[in-house]
């Protein structure tokens, strides 16, 4: 979903204040005068991209009363159709790109600049902010339950499925920042989700428009985290954990494939390099992982050495590519997880498709459908409309 701003409206009728937060039943009852005065601009800001503004009226007057011309009145009555479509859909609790224009216009640019600062200061927080989002929206959807601390070790983010989740700080200096500009207007779920793509972008990725207006959850359990996927699952597990929130095969490549950037530890290697059951019998090595490679991730990763950490694409762990999938195809896979996607011929045929020389030019384009899937992704069971709570506090319930 590549950005794609709606052309910039040339003329304006006289202003009427917009709302400060996502409109409820009552903005229904707006008047007609008041709609007609709002703002070109104004409208545009609130539609999704989905509607072209160059096939809408773009006539506005001055004044509403017996002296408008027809022309201005049937103008009016255009923009109120569409002002009606876009607050139904809001009502309705759907996400949409741009929610916070008008209630905290600078929601989106205060998380890149929170981004921006934390990934100049220390470049491996921005695949970990990406992998925050993968943890939470796999977890009782997207709704920022992997932020909430406290509890005696029974919340969502003290299960050992999150070890190592790292960017929990960054969200909350986010947040610290737009309470400060829009109190209980921006919720942690969106932060995360704009922290997310921020960090794709900051580390060579695709830049993409991301839908906000979700609301905070108002649950966080330590078990619910034993259904994210797992370092050591195999592809059946994936996909049926993936099918679970509405994933395909496609999404399954192309999320696994954010670990162009970013490192793992050790820790989630040792089984594979030493414990891993073997056909005949017995446990050792992962017979598929090549000899030359073996050699090479064991002098890395010594038995009973948890910390060191390794690139997740060999070669290329810096740069947002589709080196890992090729690294996939030809069995340099660093996890077991990343290498079980050629173990299954419909993820094997989305690899390939993407990890050939030609793929560039011809498509599929990799860029694009990865930014589609992080949208998907970003949309697991969220919380909108008038359900949740927008948090004072990421780590901690209202």
């Amino acid at each position: 979903m590549v950005r794609s701003n709606p052309a910039p409206c040339t003329h304006t009728c006289a202003a009427a204040s917009a709302p400060t937060a996502a409109p409820g039943p009552a903005a229904y009852k707006a008047s007609f005068t008041q709609l007609a005065h709002r703002t070109c601009n104004d409208l545009s800001s609130v539609l999704t991209p989905t509607l072209d503004l160059s096939t809408m009226p773009r006539r506005c007057s001055s004044s509403v009363g017996g002296s408008v011309p027809g022309l201005a009145m049937a103008a009016a009555a255009s923009w109120l159709l569409v002002v009606a479509a876009v607050l139904a859909g809001v009502a309705d609790g759907q996400l949409q790109v741009g929610f916070y224009s008008s209630s905290c216009p600078g929601a989106e640019s205060t998380v890149a600049s929170v981004v921006r600062q934390a990934g100049s200061a220390d470049p491996t927080i921005l695949p970990a902010l990406l992998r925050l989002q993968f943890h939470d929206c796999f977890v009782r959807g997207c709704d920022g339950s992997v932020l909430i601390k406290g509890g005696g070790g029974s919340a969502e983010v003290d299960n050992s499925k999150h070890q190592g989740l790292r960017g929990l700080e960054i969200i909350e200096g986010a947040k610290t920042q737009l309470e400060a500009q829009c109190p209980g207007v921006v919720s942690c779920a969106d932060i995360v989700a704009l922290a997310a793509r921020d960090a794709v972008a900051f580390t060579g990725g695709p830049s993409f428009d991301v839908p906000t207006g979700r609301r905070d959850g108002k649950v966080s359990n330590l078990r619910d985290a034993d259904a994210l996927p797992d370092a050591h699952d195999g592809i059946g597990a994936l996909r049926s954990k993936f099918r679970a929130n509405g994933l395909d095969e496609k999404d399954l490549v192309l999320l696994t494939a954010a670990h162009t950037v970013g490192t793992t530890a050790c820790f989630f290697l040792q089984d594979r390099l030493y414990n891993f059951p073997l056909p005949g019998g017995g446990r050792g090595a992962d017979p598929t992982i090549p000899p030359g490679f073996l050699s090479e991730l064991k002098s890395r990763c010594a038995p009973g050495d948890f910390n060191t950490r390794l690139p997740l694409d060999r070669g290329s762990g810096g740069v947002f590519d589709t080196s890992i999938l090729r690294n996939i195809r030809n069995g340099f896979a660093v996890i077991g997880s990343d290498a079980a996607l050629y173990n299954d011929t419909a993820t094997v045929d989305v690899v390939d498709s993407y990890s050939g020389l030609l793929s560039n030019f011809f498509g599929p384009y990799f860029r694009q459908d990865f930014a589609d899937a992080m949208v998907r992704m970003g949309s697991i069971g969220v919380v909108t409309g008038g359900a949740g709570e927008v948090r004072k506090v990421c780590s901690k319930f209202n």
